[in-house]
């Protein structure tokens, strides 16, 4: 009340207009003069506060209600955890301006969960991730975050204040992703950005650990990817993703980690508007559910190889940027072990002839030899066994297809694969 009446008493100078401060007043004194006590006003009037700030309206760098906050979370007896309270302070410093303010629909819509969770007496982490809650939902509207949002500034004061702060991967993830989503002007709608950051938080309020919700973010955003959702070249996620995979202390096969990079990159090609990829959708599915289900690297690998056959078996067509020929064509290119190096090469020719002819057959000779191939491989045999039933497969298959030409994506591969086979 000091600081309010010390800012409010001046000579000389006109005082500016100050309607989220008149707003909030308003607020505190209709439901004091309704009988409610102080904390019950004090709620009144922080809704009234940022029902007005939804709208837009600025608060000058004079303005008693600014002040007032300041001074009363300066001096409360039980005041919130140090990241909150750096947090508080960050936004009211940046709100304090004179001038217009551009409009913050991202920011208005978190700070309402937050004070709807906090006046129905939820703690400060549940507040917290409801208003997170609220950020993404209206984050998924394809609503963007200006420069001088008051939101942006008080997430980076609260990350750095939490007294225990996620892994580096996921900080840094986090910080990607504010960094793309803070700019002036129109955002394009991301979807499968906004379905994957909902799941994570969904996953992390429910109690899961950061890599449960990890996960949960990852399915997401195939299931998203599944459904021919773009993603479009400025999404904050493409920017989090990268730069939790740069900051990951032990990080996948080099092979792998370029592969994802590789996938992620052709997923934004041309603005994020992509051909729908049916047998890269299902091969990428059945990568996360391997690698969700314990498999290491190479079987959940080969085990999205042989779902991308089989769905390519069917008579679809792989598009031109198809994300997952580009990264099979930069994993097969980096792995030094197994398959072999003449197995990879087969399959890279395979893939390259199939993109180059718009082939979208898959001859009953390969697809016996592969399947033969992808049997054996995933149920613990040697590649020199896999690779053996895969040969008889093949000659079988021949002799019994007069249809067969060499000049098949099958024919190129198997040439490919003789060439640099080495007993």
């Amino acid at each position: 009340m000091e600081a309010f009446m010390d800012a409010m008493i001046a000579d000389g100078t006109a005082r500016q207009q100050d309607p989220v401060c008149a707003a909030s007043l308003r607020g505190y004194w209709d439901a004091w003069v309704a009988g409610k006590g102080e904390l019950e006003s004090n709620h009144a009037g922080a809704e009234a506060f940022f029902e007005e700030f939804a709208k837009g309206s600025s608060i000058p760098a004079d303005s008693p209600c600014a002040k007032s906050t300041i001074a009363y979370y300066k001096n409360l007896p039980n005041p919130p955890s140090p990241a909150n309270k750096a947090a508080m302070e960050a936004f009211m410093e940046k709100m304090i301006g004179n001038g217009t303010r551009v409009p913050d629909p991202v920011c208005a819509a978190s700070t309402k969960g937050y004070w709807e969770a906090w006046k129905s007496g939820k703690g400060e982490l549940d507040s917290n991730l409801l208003g997170a809650e609220y950020f993404f939902e209206e984050f998924a509207k394809g609503s963007n975050i200006p420069v001088d949002s008051p939101c942006a500034a008080a997430t980076r004061a609260y990350y750095k204040n939490i007294p225990n702060p996620p892994s580096g991967p996921n900080k840094a993830a986090m910080e990607a992703f504010m960094d793309k989503m803070i700019k002036d002007g129109a955002r394009t709608p991301d979807p499968v950005c906004a379905a994957s950051t909902k799941a994570y938080w969904k996953a992390y309020r429910s109690g899961m650990s950061e890599t449960r919700s990890n996960l949960a973010a990852a399915e997401s955003f195939f299931d998203a990817f599944n459904e021919g959702l773009h993603i479009p070249a400025d999404s904050p996620c493409v920017a989090a993703t990268k730069a939790y995979y740069k900051a990951l202390p032990r990080k996948p096969s080099q092979p792998n980690a370029d592969g994802m990079i590789a996938f992620i990159d052709h997923m934004v090609k041309n603005g994020g508007k992509r051909v729908y990829d049916v047998p890269c959708a299902i091969s990428s599915r059945a990568f996360f559910d391997a690698h969700k289900n314990g498999d290491d690297e190479l079987t959940a690998n080969l085990k999205a190889a042989q779902a991308y056959f089989k769905a390519y078996e069917k008579g679809t067509k792989i598009p031109a940027d198809s994300p997952c020929a580009a990264a099979t064509f930069i994993y097969f290119d980096g792995i030094k072990n197994l398959p072999s190096r003449p197995n990879g090469l087969g399959m890279i020719t395979f893939m390259e002839e199939a993109i180059k002819n718009n082939d979208n057959t898959l001859d009953p000779v390969c697809a016996a030899a592969m399947e033969s191939y992808f049997d054996e491989y995933l149920a613990g045999k040697s590649e020199a066994k896999a690779n053996q039933a895969a040969g008889i497969a093949f000659l079988d298959a021949v002799a019994n297809t007069p249809s067969y030409s060499p000049q098949s994506p099958c024919g190129r591969s198997a040439e490919t694969y003789m060439k640099n086979f080495e007993l």
